[in-house]
């Protein structure tokens, strides 16, 4: 036993067979056995502060690359976008609706057609560039 605390069959292969830095008895990695031996130290008395311990080694791996945030998704199947996946894409919809609704009631279809076709294409033009812009590339998905 290497102190008030122990460790039973942690690591692989045999149990017996220390490497160095290790603990005899135990096998484990370096960082575990530092820091049981800083534990059972401390424990004992022998240490009265927290000794800076090392890390244990990672792989040198590259830091994954953040995603763009999409305000509105590619659709599954088809060409375009779906429904907004964030706020501003719902702010954007909301906005686009309200704006509808007004050309409606500026321009009744029934009494300036011509006003009412060009307000709601220019207002379908202006959220398609919009979805263009902070929307996922469009192409053309099978699912």
């Amino acid at each position: 036993m290497a102190g008030p605390f122990e460790l039973h069959r942690i690591g692989v292969g045999r149990i017996d067979e220390p490497v160095d830095g290790e603990v005899p008895g135990q096998r484990v990695r370096p960082f575990v056995a530092e820091h049981l031996d800083w534990q059972s130290k401390f424990l004992s008395g022998q240490l009265k502060h927290r000794p800076a311990m090392s890390t244990p080694d990672l792989p040198d791996a590259p830091m994954p690359e953040d995603k763009p945030r999409y305000w509105f998704p590619a659709k599954t199947y088809g060409w375009g976008w779906g429904l907004p996946s964030t706020w501003e894409g719902w702010l954007v919809l909301v906005g686009y609706l309200a704006l509808l609704a007004l050309c409606l009631k500026a321009f009744p279809p029934h009494q300036n057609l011509p006003g009412f076709i060009i307000g709601v294409h220019m207002l379908s033009g202006l959220l398609i560039a919009i979805c263009w812009w902070k929307g996922e590339p469009p192409k053309w998905r099978w699912g």
